[in-house]
């Protein structure tokens, strides 16, 4: 749809600076169901704009760094920060600039994550993603002379409303009245826990 969208639910998630995902279980990359860091939900207000805090993410095999972003439309944010019903209508990552990345990779707790690295020339998700129309890439500035000061990160997005990608984008784990159910592990099938 052509019209912001005050009534889209956005998802958003990451991995920590050491490459582990949270609210997935496989223990030997991720942090367990139990877990939900770096993971938001926010509906977009009347302009259609959402605004996370967060850290910057770190890097795991055979990606480059990226945020993972999700919308879901028609669906209804609770109380609790969850949501219900509705579907799909994006699902994607977002990247970040080899300059930006080499400077927070050498800062702490970063230049911990024994992880290789992957380029953002060898990350096989990037080129796919970016057309003349669609720039994947974060635009920044940083908010201090040093890059523990800070980054403000922003982008643009158009998310054709009717779109539903559903069959590709289940949940790693979801809430159920009694508790959390496991369902798929796959990297592209892990929207947030929340």
């Amino acid at each position: 749809s052509d019209v912001c969208s005050s009534d889209l639910i956005v998802d958003t998630w990451s991995a920590n600076s050491t490459g582990q995902y949270s609210g997935v279980s496989d223990p030997t990359e991720y942090s367990g169901l139990n877990t939900t860091f770096l993971r938001g939900v926010q509906q977009t207000d009347a302009a259609g704009v959402v605004q996370f805090t967060t850290i910057f993410p770190g890097h795991y095999w055979n990606r480059a760094t990226h945020q993972h972003v999700l919308t879901h439309s028609g669906g209804t944010l609770l109380p609790n920060g969850t949501y219900t019903g509705g579907h799909v209508s994006h699902i994607g990552q977002l990247y970040f600039d080899a300059s930006l990345r080499a400077v927070v990779e050498a800062s702490s707790p970063y230049n911990t994550n024994t992880l290789p690295l992957t380029t953002n020339e060898e990350d096989v998700w990037i080129g796919p993603s970016a057309t003349d129309q669609v720039d994947p890439f974060f635009d920044y500035v940083l908010l201090g002379p040093r890059i523990e000061d800070g980054i403000l990160a922003w982008m643009s997005m158009a998310v054709d409303t009717t779109a539903n990608w559903d069959a590709i984008a289940g949940p790693a784990a979801y809430w159920g009245e009694d508790g959390r159910s496991e369902e798929h592990t796959s990297e592209l099938q892990s929207p947030p826990l929340s």
